[in-house]
C-alpha cells in the first residue's frame, strides 16, 4: 500500500492528516491506517505553515508562480480530513467505531479496489453514510458517488452491471424513499 499521510489532529471519530502538495488522496478515497483502521477522505484543506499567515493572490498560475517563488510553496501545508468508519483485520472488514480512538502520528494509506468492494456488499457501511449527522459528511451525495465511480473502474467490465444491481439494491434499501437522493447517485455512476 503506498503511504500519502501522518495524522495530525484527531476529534474522533475525525482525523485531520497531512499530505503532500500533489498527492492527497480523492475526496471519497478510501484509507488505511497502520493500526487498520479504515476511514473515508471527505475535503482536502490548505493552509500556511506559519500560524496566523493567510495566503495572498499573485495572479499567476502555479507552474510560474513555482517557478518564480518556490518557498511560496514550502511554506504551505497540504491536509485532508477523514471519518474513521471501521477497520479491517486479516481481510475482514467491519464496519462500526472502533472502542478506542486511532493514535497521533499513524499513517495513512490508500486502499485498492478490493476494500470497497468488500464494503459496498455491506449494508452497514451505506448505513453508516447515510445515518451519520450531515457535518461529518458534508456532500453526502458526492462523496458517495465520487467512491461508487472509483470502485466500478476497477471492476471488470464483464462484471459491472452485476455489481451495479447488488449496490443498488441495498441503496435503494436504505434510502428507501429518497428518490432525489437514489436517481443522482444512479445517473452519476459510469457503469
Amino acid at each position: 500500500m503506498k503511504q500519502i499521510g501522518e495524522i495530525i489532529l484527531i476529534n474522533f471519530p475525525v482525523v485531520i492528516a497531512e499530505g503532500k502538495r500533489g498527492k492527497l488522496p480523492p475526496i471519497g478515497g478510501i484509507v488505511k491506517t497502520d493500526s487498520d483502521f479504515l476511514g473515508i477522505v471527505v475535503s482536502h484543506t490548505v493552509e500556511s505553515k506559519i500560524p496566523g499567515r493567510t495566503a495572498v493572490a499573485y495572479w499567476k498560475k502555479p507552474s510560474e508562480l513555482e517557478r518564480e517563488q518556490p518557498q511560496t510553496f514550502e511554506l504551505m501545508r497540504w491536509l485532508f480530513q477523514v471519518v474513521i468508519f471501521g477497520s479491517e483485520r486479516n481481510g475482514t472488514v467491519e464496519i462500526s467505531l472502533p472502542e478506542r480512538s486511532v493514535e497521533i502520528h499513524s499513517l495513512l494509506f490508500e486502499t485498492g479496489g478490493k476494500v470497497a468492494g468488500k464494503l459496498f456488499h455491506k449494508k452497514a457501511f451505506f448505513n453508516f453514510i447515510f445515518g451519520a449527522d450531515s457535518e461529518l459528511f458534508p456532500q453526502r451525495n458526492e462523496i458517495v458517488l465520487r467512491m461508487l465511480n472509483s470502485y466500478f473502474s476497477s471492476v471488470p467490465e464483464e462484471e459491472r452491471k452485476s455489481e451495479y444491481v447488488k449496490i443498488f439494491s441495498n441503496l435503494a434499501r436504505i434510502l428507501r424513499n429518497d428518490y432525489p437522493s437514489l436517481k443522482k447517485l444512479m445517473d452519476g455512476v459510469r457503469v
